[in-house]
């Protein structure tokens, strides 16, 4: 992977990178090897620096183990998306970042609702991801899934993030199943002073953005309210808006204790519906609030960390209608062909949701022997969540979690490290699992790398996966039209995943090279099966341990870096699988719901003046996403970025020109009627 620093701040150098497709894909990768050439030929000697500078800011990472480690010892792959990269991209949304992660996919399920994937396999809501903002759980027990849009985050409130590629459950449990994001927000103990930016442009884009950071002695205050909104893709009801608040705080009373909160609320309303079903859209109310509390402790060798958050929130996409209009009937026939039958008003969409949901973690670690460090550590989950319309039940249906993990990172030889971790997770609604993760990685010198890890993993199914029960009921108390159910007999999903890696630096540390090849085997996955049932349409959908799959690829980073004023990356991968799914009178191929290619490359210069340029290509093969359109055609798109900054005495003012899918080459994101096509933005960011 690739990580080489914008500047020499603690918070700029972490970076990532990411590639893709055959045809497609090759004139992405051509077109930014010829870039590469062109610039490493064209630098000027006084703007270069050593080895020794970049290879001393290698950094550290944590999300892969809790631990705090190099990144040339980590047993996962991990692309580490820095500050910088952020500022460069030509993007107006979250989500974009990780379009700049081998292997990651991102789509508009609609307008303003947004879905982050790795290697396929989702649908509008993706299940086998872990999320964290500061190391505080965003998942939500509403759809098994995260709401992007309701984080009351943009790209300017985030330091960097952390992205683990492959597996990452020994170290986080369930969600992890495919990987884990860690955004890092700005710290408030190293910003001060007040930003307000303001953007407007296409589908009627209005956003606006305000932080504000205070400092008391030993306690750091910033405040961050925001509101969104804009009108989605044309031809469809999808229109959106969204405000939030949210306080951050740390308060460091000495050098050995750290406090760390956050409290905020999202509130927004958002069009939601089918691309083949327009005239069905409905809007989408959804209100969210989180606490999180951290402590941090330090006594000699010891770091202790105990975190507890809070986060409720409704759901509410109701659609109603006349029971004798959706079964197409006259009241009066409707009570004679449906004896006890009366004409009523029927939820057509999934109807009002609500969740509450508390995590309690507690981490130790410490040096042993010194010859590595052990952490070790224990976690409970209590959720609640109240769908009437999807559980048919009234009231609360409660899960409750635990588990304990730990990891041991030892130093073998001079040459050699291992990461051994272990993950134990149980819950009222299901049995025990375990998680085992092995790693060794080779250091052949300070600049190369290699890496061998094998882990097995295991995904409990969540509440909702477990209580989803959606039926029609004519006549009160009998069945008449069967919709979803879930197995009684629901187990957790295993994923045996083996890999090698390769991380190098080059070119006296200018050039990195991040390289992935795996092997991915996925067993008692949960996926719907269409079987026969004597009601109204004769079927219903069942969620059952039925999908079964082999996974292999590679995935690589490039980042070069000819001097400070640059900053080039790119990435590609490269899957394929192999995997059914049975059903009574057809057979579903895996291998559909994962694009075989994806690509991406960022360039950004910075010139004198306070001028700046970016620009960013993405490519992805055809796919068809699990629930959205039968094919999603093969797609490429560029997006560039002009900015132009003032500084003065007291303050800076920023404006930048976005124009993204320059060609405007039209594609389709997710499902039909999300047609992408060339927007343009502006943005005017004020700091004082």
């Amino acid at each position: 992977m690739l990580i080489i620093p914008q500047n020499f701040s603690h918070a700029a150098f972490r970076t990532g990178t990411k590639v893709d497709n055959k045809n497609k894909s090759r004139g992405l990768v051509s077109g930014a090897v010829l870039l590469i050439l062109n610039v490493s030929t064209t630098v000027c000697a006084d703007d270069l620096i050593s080895e020794a500078d970049y290879l001393s800011l290698i950094p550290s990472v944590v999300s892969a183990t809790r631990q705090e480690l190099p990144l040339t010892s980590s047993p996962s792959s991990v692309t580490i998306i820095s500050r910088a990269m952020i500022k460069a991209l030509p993007s107006t949304n979250l989500t974009d970042v990780f379009k700049l992660v081998p292997g990651f996919q991102v789509f508009f399920a609609n307008g303003s609702m947004q879905a982050v994937t790795a290697n396929g396999q989702s649908d509008r809501f993706p299940r086998r991801l872990e999320i964290r903002v500061d190391g505080r759980t965003v998942f939500t027990p509403i759809n098994s899934s995260v709401s992007w849009e309701s984080l009351g985050l943009d790209l300017n409130d985030i330091d960097h993030i952390e992205v683990v590629r492959g597996s990452n459950i020994a170290a986080y449990g369930a969600n992890a199943a495919q990987g884990a994001i860690n955004i890092i927000t700005r710290n408030p103990l190293s910003d001060r002073g007040t930003e307000l930016s303001l953007m407007g442009g296409g589908w009627d884009t209005r956003n606006l953005s305000l932080r504000h950071t205070v400092q008391l002695d030993s306690t750091a205050i910033t405040v961050r309210a925001k509101y969104r909104e804009n009108t989605g893709f044309d031809n469809l009801d999808d229109q959106s808006y969204v405000d939030s608040l949210a306080v951050q705080g740390v308060y460091t009373p000495n050098l050995t204790n750290e406090l760390r909160w956050e409290a905020g609320y999202s509130d927004g309303n958002f069009g939601f519906g089918d691309g083949d079903r327009p005239e069905e859209f409905t809007d989408e109310d959804i209100a969210t609030h989180w606490l999180m509390l951290e402590w941090t402790h330090r006594r000699d060798e010891h770091l202790f960390k105990s975190r507890f958050s809070a986060n409720a929130g409704s759901y509410d996409r109701s659609r109603e209608g006349l029971l004798s209009t959706e079964l197409e009937l006259s009241p009066a026939v409707l009570r004679v062909a449906f004896p006890g039958a009366t004409d009523r008003l029927v939820e057509l969409e999934v109807g009002k949701r609500q969740f509450r949901q508390y995590d309690l973690e507690f981490e130790h670690s410490f040096n042993v022997m010194q010859r590595g460090q052990f952490l070790w550590g224990f976690g409970t989950r209590h959720q609640e969540v109240m769908a009437p319309d999807q559980f048919n039940r009234d009231g609360y249906q409660v899960c409750k979690s635990y588990y304990l993990f730990s990891n041991l990172q030892w130093r073998l030889a001079q040459r050699w490290t291992t990461n051994i971790g272990l993950l134990s997770e149980e819950n009222n609604k299901s049995d025990g699992e375990i998680s085992p993760r092995l790693s060794v990685n080779y250091h052949l010198s300070d600049t190369q790398h290699f890496r061998a890890s094998g882990s097995v993993a295991r995904r409990l199914p969540s509440l909702y996966e477990r209580a989803r029960l959606e039926q029609l009921e004519i006549v009160p108390g009998t069945v008449a039209d069967l919709i979803f159910i879930s197995d009684s007999d629901l187990s957790a999903e295993k994923f045996e995943t083996y890999e090698l890696g390769y991380l190098g630096y080059w070119l006296d540390g200018r050039l990195s090279v991040d390289y992935r090849l795996f092997r991915e085997y996925f067993d008692d996955g949960m996926d719907y099966v269409k079987r026969p049932y004597a009601d109204m349409d004769g079927s219903y959908r069942v969620l059952e341990n039925v999908a079964s799959y082999r996974m292999s690829g590679y995935e690589t980073q490039i980042q070069f870096k000819p001097d400070l004023s640059w900053l080039i990356s790119f990435q590609y991968a490269n899957t394929r699988i192999f995997g059914t799914i049975p059903h009574p009178d057809k057979t579903t191929l895996l291998a559909k719901r994962s694009p075989h290619h994806t690509a991406s490359f960022l360039v950004s210069k910075t010139i004198q003046n306070g001028w700046a340029l970016s620009a960013t290509g993405y490519h992805q093969s055809w796919v068809a996403w699990q629930g959205g359109a039968k094919l999603i055609p093969s797609w490429h798109r560029y997006d560039a970025k002009l900015a132009k900054q003032w500084r003065f005495s007291r303050g800076s003012t920023e404006l930048a020109i976005i124009l993204q899918n320059v060609t405007d080459e039209e594609y389709l994101e997710y499902q039909n009627g999300n047609i992408f096509e060339r927007t343009a933005f502006a943005q005017l960011t004020l700091s004082f």
